[in-house]
Order: structure tokens, then sequence, then C-alpha cells
């Protein structure tokens, strides 16, 4: 179960936009890639380098679980709407790792699971703001994903034991 620490009265909106029609009408439909979540040391940081940009990627909320290995925590941005944002190619940012602590123990949940075969071979993100969307990955250290000008689309390309598979959101 995570734990996720709020503000008492804070609306209870989902995460991911779960909470937007058209979305959740699309993914009861056909499951489909609708976001992604990039991996940060520096999560702090990052969100206020998305600031300087005029992007409020949302509060760093603590999260935790129990694991096999251990208590697994986390900060991950989470927006008080629930939004994505740019459709969902502007990343959630996480930071794995217990907060506040001077040598954060970094217990990630790959380390407790058994190897599935697949792994993640490239991100490619279109929309129409893809020059903003540059500038954002560029503030936050989010290198490796190629970005273009057009419709909107996150396409990943993962390598499975049957080959390689690319998921799209399809402008959702």
């Amino acid at each position: 179960m995570t734990k996720a620490v709020r503000a008492a009265d804070a609306p209870a909106h989902r995460w991911f936009d779960m909470d937007n029609a058209t979305l959740a009408a699309a993914v009861a439909r056909e499951p489909r890639l609708v976001h992604f979540v990039a991996n940060t040391d520096a999560i702090q940081e990052a969100r206020n380098a998305l600031k300087t940009l005029g992007i409020d990627r949302g509060p760093a909320v603590h999260a935790s679980r129990h694991s096999r290995k251990g208590l697994l925590q986390w900060q991950i941005t989470v927006r008080d709407d629930g939004q994505r944002l740019f459709n969902g190619t502007l990343p959630t940012l996480i930071q794995w790792g217990k907060p506040q602590a001077a040598e954060p123990l970094r217990l990630h949940p790959r380390n407790s699971l058994p190897r599935s075969g697949v792994t993640l071979q490239s991100i490619a993100v279109t929309h129409p703001s893809a020059e903003i969307l540059q500038a954002a990955y560029a503030a936050i250290g989010l290198a490796g994903v190629a970005i273009s000008a057009g419709p909107i689309d996150i396409a990943a390309t993962l390598h499975t034991p049957k080959g390689a598979v690319t998921l799209h959101s399809q402008g959702i």
C-alpha cells in the first residue's frame, strides 16, 4: 500500500489525469501509454528549474510502501489537480530514497522484483509545443528523449523476450 501525505484541505483528485473523462474512457477501451515518470537525484532543484520556465509540476509528495526487501521511500511530484502536463509528455518527477536524509537510503523496487527481460530502449515525444518541452527537459536534466513538433504522442519502445514493442499515447 502506498502512503502519500497531503494537506487535509487538498482536493482528492486522482493522479495522472484519471479524473479526465476523455482519458478515463480511452484507457477503459484500450490500455495505452499516457504518461511517464523520470527519476531525479534532486527533485526540489528540478521543480524550481521548471518554475523558472513558468511550469508548475506540483509539490513533491512523500510516499512509501513496504516491500520484501524493506521500506521503499520516495518523493513524487503530483499536482493538486492531478493533471499531467503537456498531454502527458512532461514527465512526473520521482526521487527514490528517504527524504531529508544526509545519505538517503536508495532502496529501489527494481532490486526486489524478479527479472522480466523487458528493458526500455527509447522514448520519443511529439507535441505542438516541442520547443517548450525541450527547454523543460533540459532544465530537469532529462536527456535521451527525442522531441519533435507534431501531433501529440509519446512512443516508448521496449525490448521484450518476444522482440521490440512500441507503446503509443495516441494523443491522449
